[in-house]
């Protein structure tokens, strides 16, 4: 077992798991070992992976020739500046001394992957053509373990993301690093702020008398700016990666001319007015950056028709959710757990001509973050819609096992002829609820999940899927079948007894630090944070 970026590589129990891990250790320590502060320290860069058929003489095609000529490219030119003169070199008519000749050179073998048509062309000087060149759409190998390995991981990933695939275009504005400091408004000074942005902005204009922003009952969060010493020395630490620092990115229609543009990123949608993009190895939150690809368009939404701007954060509302986001992550961390969002930064949007209500600011919340896949829509669905597989057949002799675990979990006053309540019910009712796998435990009894059957014959299953699908299936098969597995009663109801658990301590967690993610009105209307799809 290898040691990699420092911690050991656990290797799969079958090789199609083995390569898949070492590939995802790998891509940390190679992007490790690129880094700014260490790249410099490397004698060599070989061990950069090079595609099997590399898209010769373009550029981008692999980055280490790409790199290699730049670097060649200034030294040679620096060296015929100011490369010392060789005993009798030769003066020129005027008396001056002749160019310097360095005879310093780089070769690569860019012939690689052509073939006999493309080469006989290249070299009587026809140009190459991207679109005739077959072996860049089929380079990967069906026979492949590593490719195969390679292409689960990226199907793998988007189950974690999304398919839906949006372009992020450069705009005007500026990119703020998240304070390392943050400050509270005073009582007497939040309070007037807090109260005034309950209603309309008529203080604004006429055309702002019917317009409303959220209006959290809570006091503003300010943050310290950096003193110059402190910004100058952290530029190598930096929380936003190189290509978030410059500029806003905003969502764009694909055919439009902003998504042409060499700073435009492909990106994840996110619910309406959110993306992810992956920059650097790691993927990041950008919460505001465009209504879907309308840009800030100008909606009513408020109780009595009041006027909103959609698609973006605002000043408060975004330096709230970094600074909450924070003390979240930190409350989480004590008891073990996670927060799927670390907080960056903000894009401040400068207005464009032809924006409404340009008194408005626009703001965007930038978050690195750990997944967009979300416990209710995803989750809690996906095993509901797994159930007809895990239990193709639902007898009365299963049903009667659950209905008398949870007969037994809830105590002697229920009725066991009544029709048995919702557990959201009993849990309103103050009464006690039904650890269920415990009681099937000490009943010895079992549920016994069938392991689903094989993606082709899934109906609805995506063709691209199908091969993660049967690796799952196997994983799950194989997992059955150990010592540890055999004594639990039910994995569903051991997954289900989990999730429950980490909900509960993310909810004491948050409220043992005096944290209330939860729920307020304003006069937009309800703003409700507390359902399962917040958590990640």
């Amino acid at each position: 077992r290898k040691v990699l970026g420092g911690s050991p590589l656990q290797l799969g129990e079958s090789p199609q798991a083995a390569i898949s891990d070492f590939l995802k250790s790998f891509q940390k320590e190679a992007l490790h070992l690129l880094a700014p502060g260490h790249i410099s320290m490397l004698r060599e860069i070989a061990f950069i992976p090079q595609p099997a058929h590399p898209d010769t003489r373009y550029v981008g095609s692999w980055v280490c020739p790409c790199l290699a000529c730049a670097v060649m490219m200034v030294s040679q030119w620096t060296a015929s500046l100011t490369a010392p003169l060789p005993e009798g070199a030769l003066l020129d008519c005027d008396g001056l001394p002749a160019p310097r000749n360095v005879p310093q050179t780089i070769t690569f073998n860019l012939d690689q992957g052509l073939t006999v048509e493309e080469q006989c062309s290249y070299e009587i000087g026809i140009p190459l053509d991207r679109s005739d060149r077959s072996f860049l759409r089929n380079a990967s190998d069906s026979r492949c373990s590593v490719c195969q390995a390679a292409q689960m991981l990226c199907k793998e990933e988007s189950l974690y993301f999304s398919t839906n695939r949006v372009v992020l275009a450069p705009v005007e504005g500026s990119s703020i690093e998240a304070p390392a400091k943050w400050n509270i408004t005073p009582a007497e000074e939040g309070l007037a702020v807090i109260l005034a942005r309950g209603k309309p902005l008529a203080s604004l204009g006429e055309e702002y008398g019917n317009v409303v922003v959220p209006a959290m009952p809570a006091l503003d969060w300010i943050g310290e700016e950096p003193s110059l010493s402190s910004s100058s020395s952290s530029s190598s630490s930096s929380k936003l990666p190189p290509e978030l620092a410059a500029v806003p990115l905003l969502k764009v229609p694909p055919s439009s001319p902003l998504a042409s543009l060499p700073g435009a990123l492909i990106g994840f949608a996110s619910g309406v007015r959110s993306a992810v993009v992956r920059a650097r190895g790691r993927f990041w939150r950008l919460k505001g950056c465009g209504n879907r690809t309308e840009g800030f368009p100008v909606e009513a939404k408020g109780d009595r028709g009041e006027l909103n701007l959609r698609g973006c954060c605002f000043k408060h509302t975004a330096e709230t959710e970094l600074r909450m986001t924070d003390l979240a992550a930190a409350a989480l961390e004590k008891v073990g757990l996670d927060c799927a969002n670390r907080s960056a930064g903000t894009f401040r949007y400068a207005t464009q001509e032809g924006w409404p209500l340009p008194k408005l600011d626009r703001y965007c919340a930038v978050f690195e973050t750990l997944g967009n896949a979300r416990l209710g829509d995803h989750l809690l669905a996906g095993l509901l819609q797994m159930l007809p597989f895990l239990f193709p057949v639902v007898d009365s002799e299963i049903s009667g096992i659950l209905r008398n675990a949870i007969l037994a979990g809830r105590g002697p006053l229920v009725d066991p002829e009544e029709e048995l309540w919702e557990t959201q019910m009993v849990v309103s009712c103050g009464m006690p609820v039904a650890d269920v796998l415990e009681q099937l435990a000490s009943s010895g009894k079992a549920l016994a999940e069938t392991t689903p059957p094989p993606g082709t014959e899934v109906s609805g299953l995506p063709p691209t899927f199908q091969p993660l699908w049967d690796a799952f299936r196997e994983e799950l098969a194989r997992g059955k079948a150990k010592d540890e597995c055999q004594t639990c009663p039910s994995l569903l109801l051991w997954l289900c007894w989990q999730l429950g658990f980490e909900c509960g301590l993310t909810l004491r967690a948050l409220h043992a630090e005096g944290i209330a993610w939860g729920t307020y009105p304003d006069s937009m209307g309800i703003h409700c944070n507390a359902h399962a799809n917040n958590l990640v």
